[in-house]
């Protein structure tokens, strides 16, 4: 089974230093791969020194980023992909349910539950939704969600939409598969993945996930007793640390260790 780790390299290269950290330990539970696009110097120059798969790609619009780190890893021969923030950590524990789930066949994994960490202080966060950290996608249904462009033959109404012949609309290739299948539309060209909307700065969870619950893909949610991701927040964050502090109980500086290894450990104590 083919792994590749997917994420966004700016402008923080100490906190993108703990992510490699995290994925070379996790090498250790099962072989992984990473891409990585950067959008600043000092990550290139970290993607170069680590040996990283990496691409330079502007910061902005974040949606339009996203959706091409996602479509240039679709072009790939993986069997999953794990996105995730350069800010997250997972433990060995946590990658080695996700791949149990993996040998399922499982379309979509979540987890729930993480520790924010800043400046020594640990905060533990248990969301009543599913956070949007570490999502594990099968690739094969990933690449039915490529958005692709239909002739239609007829004129159709679906659920208060009217298709008119000889007209043409984007839409999924699943969707468009299936109109094409009952000689209701031809000339099918595929164009590219959109799980988020191009435009946007914020709210790519909310983005993406939209897009996923119209394609009614099927969800798996891993729990845990405690959490096994850690977010280290940094002044780059689009969320601050502080936001946080109302809706998360604090923890001890043990929590983390439990999470990490010893390299990353020694390397978080030099900050």
């Amino acid at each position: 089974m083919k792994i590749l780790f997917i994420t966004c390299f700016y402008n923080r290269p100490q906190i993108s230093k703990l992510y490699l950290l995290g994925l070379e330990r996790l090498k250790k539970v099962h072989d992984l791969d990473v891409l990585v696009y950067c959008s600043d110097e000092k990550s290139l120059r970290l993607c170069e020194n680590e040996g990283i798969t990496h691409y330079y790609y502007e910061n902005l619009p974040l949606g339009k980023k996203h959706n091409e780190l996602y479509n240039e890893a679709i072009k790939k021969n993986y069997d999953y992909i794990i996105h995730s923030g350069d800010d997250n950590v997972m433990s060995d524990n946590l990658f080695s349910l996700y791949i149990n789930e993996f040998k399922k066949g499982s379309e979509y994994i979540k987890s729930k539950g993480l520790y924010f960490y800043k400046g020594g202080r640990v905060l533990e966060f248990h969301p009543e939704n599913t956070f949007g950290a570490f999502r594990a996608f099968k690739v094969s249904m990933l690449r039915d969600l490529v958005s692709c462009i239909i002739t239609f033959t007829e004129t159709i109404n679906v659920g208060g939409r009217t298709y008119e012949q000889g007209k043409k609309y984007k839409m999924p290739k699943y969707q468009a598969e299936y109109y094409v299948k009952k000689n209701k539309a031809n000339n099918l060209i595929e164009t590219e993945l959109e799980l988020y909307d191009n435009n946007i700065n914020f709210g790519l969870d909310f983005s993406s996930e939209s897009t996923i619950l119209e394609a009614r893909v099927k969800e798996t949610i891993i729990s845990t007793i405690k959490p096994e991701i850690i977010d280290f927040k940094s002044e780059q964050n689009i969320w601050k640390f502080e936001r946080y502090y109302t809706m998360c109980k604090d923890a001890k500086k043990e929590e983390i260790y439990r999470i990490i290894g010893e390299e990353e450990k020694e390397y978080l104590n030099s900050l």
